[in-house]
């Protein structure tokens, strides 16, 4: 059972046409890929949907007021394992954003970028999921 915060990667326009409104959505500027111009439109802005399920403050306040904007502009530095991997550094603001310690769900973990920084940086258990073989490092 998830009892924290929980956060969706999606286009913006599809945020906008959830029934259950998130608490908090953040946009993340993504650097330009020639893969974004291969489907003859480009998306260099992903949202992230950001929902509360204890509907209690989910937002670290004590942060620099930086971390506040609501935008992010983290690129990947190395060549990416996976072909929607996200970059650590945005990962890792995230959680800081929004973690509590515990346990960490990424239900779509693809190369493990998440389990990686859930694990390395903050100390915290994962749990991933990913269906095609292969994916999972």
């Amino acid at each position: 059972v998830c009892d924290g915060v929980t956060m969706f990667f999606m286009h913006l326009e599809d945020i906008a046409r959830l029934n259950d409104p998130p608490e908090r959505v953040y946009a993340w500027v993504k650097p330009p890929s020639p893969k974004n111009f291969k489907a003859r439109f480009s998306r260099f802005i992903e949202g992230i949907a950001v929902y509360d399920l204890e509907r209690g403050p989910c937002f670290n306040d004590a942060l620099y007021w930086t971390a506040h904007t609501g935008v992010f502009t983290d690129a990947l530095i190395t060549k990416p394992l996976h072909p929607h991997e996200k970059p650590a550094s945005l990962i890792e603001r995230l959680l800081r954003l929004h973690g509590k310690t515990g346990t960490v769900l990424d239900p779509f973990a693809g190369s493990g970028s998440v389990a990686k920084v859930a694990t390395d940086v903050f100390g915290w258990d994962s749990v991933n999921i990913e269906i095609k073989p292969g994916w999972w490092l």
